[in-house]
């Protein structure tokens, strides 16, 4: 999600088995998307794969487990991939908690400074340049809202204007602050952690100056018949008028 690392599968030593079927129940019971479900299921048994040895039993789960788990994945993983997997983590960890008297939370090692590691800005944009490029979005004239949630995805995510106009509402699962899209170059799913500036943005553009349409793309034309946009071209032409 971000199917981190392409989704891996990793395998769940046998001891810890049970933990991932009662989460797996867990999640079914709470509604979640089947994508979702298996993520989240990928995440637990990655984590349980790397405690293995180092725990007689998941009682003996520390926080330091935890932290020495995400040391591992910030070497090896993208920004935006290790604060998919902090979220996914700190869910099931909450759930362990629940279900196995530990005496602690280990889930409060995914707080602070080691587990922030939040999708960065390109290196080609300052904060500075940002804020300029978010001030020119919010004072322009003509769709001031979808310009300024258009900008932070660009920003925030590397998006190409091909996946922004093929964006869906059923592509953005609120309840967990997540967005899947289809990758225009590679034709790979993404499913990328939504940082509060972005979902802002895009609720302000969808509750104050999206038009009703029946259609459920996020951006469409300003201009009657509302209709999602046909190009990329248009996109960009929205972005530097």
């Amino acid at each position: 999600m971000f199917y981190c690392r392409a989704d891996y599968r990793y395998p769940c030593p046998a001891r810890f088995v049970y933990l991932v079927e009662g989460y797996r129940d867990h999640l079914t019971e709470r509604g979640l998307k089947k994508d979702t479900k298996r993520c989240r299921l990928n995440a637990a048994r990655k984590f349980l794969y790397f405690i293995d040895g180092k725990i007689g039993c998941i009682e003996e789960l520390l926080p330091e487990h935890v932290t020495a788990f995400l040391l591992d994945a910030r070497e090896s993983q993208a920004p935006k991939s290790v604060s998919v997997t902090v979220t996914r983590l700190r869910d099931f960890l909450a759930y362990v908690s629940t279900v196995r008297e530990l005496g602690h939370s280990p889930e409060n090692a995914l707080t602070g400074r080691i587990a922030k590691a939040a999708p960065q800005l390109p290196s080609w944009f300052t904060a500075e340049e940002l804020a300029c490029l978010l001030d020119a979005a919010a004072a322009s004239p003509r769709r001031p809202k979808m310009k300024t949630a258009l900008v932070l995805l660009f920003v925030t995510y590397g998006f190409r204007a091909k996946d922004v106009i093929r964006l869906s509402l059923n592509d953005i699962d609120w309840a967990i602050d997540e967005i899947r899209f289809a990758q225009s170059k590679s034709g790979e799913t993404q499913i990328v952690l939504m940082t509060h500036p972005v979902k802002m943005a895009l609720l302000d553009y969808l509750k104050n100056e999206r038009p009703e349409s029946g259609f459920d793309t996020v951006f469409l034309t300003e201009v009657k018949p509302y209709r999602p946009y046909n190009s990329a071209g248009a996109i960009y032409s929205k972005i530097t008028e």
